[in-house]
Parts: structure tokens; sequence; C-alpha cells
């Protein structure tokens, strides 16, 4: 994938504080679930992961300002750039 600094519309230092903010997210739990509160496949993934008393984190699009920015692609792109594994369950 190429580097999301150099792929999106949005400016260098949205970009920059979006990476930093999903950097520290992603090295600090081992699971992070991006969702949107009204979501009922996120809700029932929180649900199971709470039932499983498994640790993570959850990233709400509708309530996040900074990373909510980036369309899915780019988020994927954003995720990766920081490090992490990704599943894209639209794919």
């Amino acid at each position: 994938m190429g580097s999301l600094l150099s792929s999106n519309k949005l400016s260098q230092e949205d970009t920059q504080m979006a990476l930093d903010k999903v950097k520290h997210i992603v090295s600090s739990t081992p699971v992070v679930v991006i969702s949107k509160t009204y979501c009922g496949y996120c809700n029932r993934v929180k649900q199971l992961f709470a039932q499983l008393k498994a640790s993570y984190k959850a990233i709400e699009l509708d309530q996040e300002t900074v990373i909510a920015k980036y369309q899915a692609g780019q988020l994927l792109n954003l995720l990766s750039d920081a490090g992490a594994i990704t599943v894209d369950l639209n794919a």
C-alpha cells in the first residue's frame, strides 16, 4: 500500500495528527474495532468481546473527530501505516 501521507487530500498536519493517534491506539491494545455506535454488526462484535472479557478499544467514527475524516480505504491505509494488521469486511 502506498503511504497515506502522499495519497489523500487532507492536509499533511491532519494526516500526521490522525496517524499519531492511531499509532498510540494500536500500540496500547491488542484489538481495535473501528465502529459506529448505530452499527448492529459492530455492536454485536463489541458485545462478544465484552462477553469473552477480551481487551479491545473501539473507535466510534460517529463520535471521533480526527480519524473520522478518512474514507474507508484511506482509513485502512492509515492503520497499515501505523503498523496494524487489518481485516476489511467490505472486501
